[in-house]
């Protein structure tokens, strides 16, 4: 999964210039399409780092 963080797209229903571009998301979309079989999965990702989301030390997870 991708977390493309805040990025200036049409969901917003208005430019939103203080958002990133779209192209910066590119990188990592690109690397999660092309993971070799056996890769990663039930993983997140977010600028092209896996990001410990479900990790069992976050702390809205220990509640």
């Amino acid at each position: 999964m991708i977390i493309p963080g805040p990025t200036n797209t049409v969901i917003w229903g208005k430019d939103m210039k203080h958002l990133q571009s779209p192209d910066v998301t590119y990188p990592t979309a690109r690397m999660l399409a092309t993971l070799k079989e056996g890769g990663p999965n039930a993983k997140v990702f977010w600028d092209e780092k896996e990001y410990p989301m479900f990790n069992s030390e976050n702390e809205i997870l220990k509640k």
